[in-house]
């Protein structure tokens, strides 16, 4: 999206074509040091500090005064042609006079550097115009940023609290490293701001904000997040987050709701989140790699009955199931899933429900069945559509990086699928 002025407005008026499409605006490209700042916003003014600065970044390096009418403004930040501008208008002010400090995590290794500004230096609507303006020292940190992240406006609009897409943009610019820094866990709740006195009980910001905004960030994002936690005595005094990259093709369960409920009924399954290590976690590992994923719940389970593992559980088998170390002498047991429990279903529904169940496992078998030289066709494929897959190596077809093959497992189950399905439409 460019500067929109309102005689382009009045001409996209009379032609009657539509103001915006969310799918067709490019990332935001945004500063490091304006993601990771304080304040307490709510998930609209974040959704709309977003969209305000997507609107004015091809320009804010020569100015610092924008327009965008507010039915785009409306549109971008998910509340549809919305014509309820009062909302806007509080939203647009509160943004404008909150305190921000900004780059709270490189403060935090450079406390000499430290800044606070306010978000927007004023704002107005005007005949159906929003006509903002940004803080000169703000203009000069956002016009040409050496870190930033690329945010996505529309999988910024799938979330619903503000806490979770705070933390969602803290952690995405750190997902190609796979964690961010331990930082002292005042600073964390100053960024997801949740800085409200009822928070100073580890125990209540932990089940009020933390837990809610990490599993909203794994269902709904492109990253998966895990946080660790270092303690003193049994305070908890720091914090920081394990991250993998979620690919975009990765197999979702409103698409193979099957699929997922037979890896939830799986033994693996079982013992995993007897371990904490989290629903999301789980089925992506046994949906990736269902030999690597038993061997490492059994690796884990050893540990523990040597009491060789005292904290942080969930980690250490995080640690495992990435290190790419072979793991042969903990061999996955067979299992079968465990049986339904009865239902009133119908004949039809049960047997929709087998032929979901018999697509799920021809999936499987037939990625189980490639051979080498074709995986590294799939590969070559899936890395002309963007994935990464540095660490693989085509001579084994292997990779070396166990987020790098989830990723790609994740991708080629819908290949594989929609083939097998023009096969059987074929013969």
């Amino acid at each position: 999206m460019v500067h929109y002025e309102p005689d382009n407005l009045l001409k996209m008026t009379r032609k009657k074509t539509a103001l915006v499409s969310p799918d067709s605006i490019p990332p935001l490209r945004k500063a490091a040091a304006a993601i990771h700042v304080s304040g307490e916003l709510s998930l609209l003014e974040r959704k709309l500090v977003n969209v305000l600065l997507l609107n004015a970044i091809d320009k804010i390096s020569t100015q610092n005064v924008f327009t965008i009418p507010t039915e785009v403004l409306s549109t971008l930040a998910g509340r549809g042609k919305s014509k309820n501008v009062d909302s806007l208008k509080a939203a647009l002010e509160t943004i404008g006079s909150t305190r921000i400090e900004f780059n709270l995590l490189e403060t935090e290794q450079q406390p000499a550097h430290w800044r606070f500004s306010n978000m927007l230096g004023g704002a107005e609507i005007k005949g159906g115009i929003c006509r903002y303006e940004y803080p000169k020292m703000l203009t000069e940190m956002l016009a040409d940023p050496d870190v930033y992240a690329l945010i996505d406006l529309n999988v910024q609009n799938e979330f619903k609290k503000g806490y979770a897409l705070s933390l969602y943009e803290n952690c995405l610019r750190f997902k190609r490293i796979g964690k961010t820094r331990f930082v002292p866990l005042g600073t964390w709740r100053k960024l997801l701001g949740a800085q409200a006195t009822t928070y100073d009980d580890f125990k209540r910001f932990a089940s009020m904000v933390l837990k809610p905004a990490v599993a909203e960030v794994n269902k709904v994002s492109n990253i998966i997040v895990e946080p660790e936690y270092r303690k003193e005595g049994r305070k908890v005094v720091e914090m920081r987050f394990l991250i993998s990259e979620k690919h975009q093709g990765q197999l979702a369960e409103a698409d193979f709701p099957d699929a997922i409920e037979q890896i939830r009924r799986s033994d693996t399954y079982r013992r995993m989140m007897a371990i904490d290590l989290g629903d999301q976690l789980a089925v992506t590992w046994i949906q990736a790699d269902p030999e690597r994923a038993a061997q490492t719940i059994a690796y884990v389970e050893a540990k523990l009955k040597d009491k060789a593992i005292k904290k942080n559980i969930p980690g250490y088998a995080r640690r495992v199931y990435e290190s790419g170390s072979s793991l042969e002498l903990f061999p996955p047991e067979v299992e079968a899933p465990a049986p339904d429990a009865p239902t009133a279903r119908t004949d039809t529904l049960a047997a929709d429900d087998e032929e979901k169940e018999r697509r799920a496992r021809a999936v499987t078998a037939a990625v189980m069945a490639l051979t080498i030289e074709q995986t590294t066709g799939y590969v070559e494929a899936y890395v002309g559509q963007g994935g990464r897959a540095t660490t693989y190596n085509a001579e084994t077809g292997k990779f070396r990086n166990a987020p790098q093959k989830v990723a790609f497992i994740s991708w080629l189950r819908p290949q594989i699928l929609a083939q097998l399905e023009d096969v059987a439409a074929a013969a």
